[in-house]
């Protein structure tokens, strides 16, 4: 058996906030996550003009707030949000390498088969009420004053949004869960919120749940290859390996560029003892040009299955001479 070590990358994509523009010096930036969205304008759900990769840079023509123009090597210029990219020193010759688990463009977490994975973390139990039995049920005191009124949440959705992939990269997963719920509440029918709520519950523990959320996301946005891929990781968690390999499937349709759909089909592939198709994502896994560590990973993977093929030829062979 395999010991699979899926990367699940949890993207989301940007909000807007409307502020003045200034000019910025000219600075540069890389892209943290397995991709980002860039926008048209610095909209809320503004058009996706394009998407770069983790790891491309760009120059940072000027700010407002929370956004950020840039300009890409290719010509592409567009918005960016703030968080779900880095900037770098004037004059950097290479970016720093981002070490945080990002809420965009994915987090890297090891399979349940895996000898070596972290459990969830755990729920905190809730409180029992103790009641006495001499007393019995007792009605509450009526309130000598009116209820306070309700007060609406404050923040916009962005700020709520920003607040929750922040404290997701501290790896606060219950208070980030509540920030994207609340920012949820303020724009409703966004997918890339319902992504990341999804992401905090699986962080959770709680599968199930971000099955669902995911699921809604998707009705949202049909065509979004990280949502498909999410939905693949937690089938395959819950031991539905064929659901898995369907939206795998599906996230490499939608978004061939997007390498962990290639690395996650192939882990399922190898863990049901197809090492055939497991061999041939893996390969393309490759030609994304992943970092050394999965790069590693995946070769090895790859020896690890040609070996059980090398190693049924050989019996099937023998068959066939007797």
């Amino acid at each position: 058996m395999i010991r699979n070590s899926l990367k699940i990358l949890l993207v989301a994509g940007a909000l807007t906030v409307a502020m003045p523009l200034f000019a910025a010096p000219a600075r540069e930036g890389v892209v943290k996550g397995s991709y980002i969205n860039l926008r048209k304008e610095n909209k809320f759900n503004s058009p996706i003009i394009g998407k770069k990769m983790r790891g491309d840079s760009y120059k940072i023509l000027f700010e407002e707030k929370n956004w950020l123009k840039v300009s890409f090597s290719d010509g592409l210029e567009g918005w960016l949000y703030k968080t779900l990219v880095e900037q770098t020193p004037e004059k950097s010759a290479k970016p720093a390498e981002d070490k945080t688990a990002s809420a965009t463009p994915e987090i890297k977490k090891d399979d349940k088969k895996s000898e070596t994975a972290k459990k969830p973390e755990e729920k905190t139990p809730k409180k029992e009420i103790k009641l006495d039995p001499k007393k019995g049920l007792e009605k509450p005191p009526a309130p000598k004053t009116k209820p306070a009124a309700i007060v609406e949440v404050s923040g916009t959705a962005e700020e709520l949004y920003n607040e929750a992939i922040r404290l997701y990269e501290k790896k606060k997963y219950a208070q980030a869960l509540e920030k994207n719920q609340l920012a949820l509440q303020k724009a409703p029918q966004n997918a890339e919120i319902l992504n990341n709520i999804g992401n905090c519950q699986f962080k959770l523990g709680r599968i199930e749940e971000a099955l669902e959320s995911w699921k809604n996301a998707l009705k949202i946005a049909p065509r979004s290859g990280k949502i498909c891929n999410n939905l693949g990781i937690a089938y395959y968690q819950l031991d539905k390996n064929k659901d898995a390999i369907e939206y795998y499937k599906k996230a490499i349709l939608f978004e061939p560029e997007f390498p962990d759909p290639y690395y996650n089909l192939a882990s399922v592939y190898g863990f049901t003892g197809n090492f055939a198709d497991a061999v041939v994502n893996y390969r393309k896994f490759l030609e994304t040009s992943p970092d050394a560590t999965m790069k590693k990973l995946a070769e090895e993977r790859i020896a690890y299955c040609e070996r059980h093929l090398e190693k049924a030829t050989s019996k099937a062979g023998e068959k066939k001479a007797n």
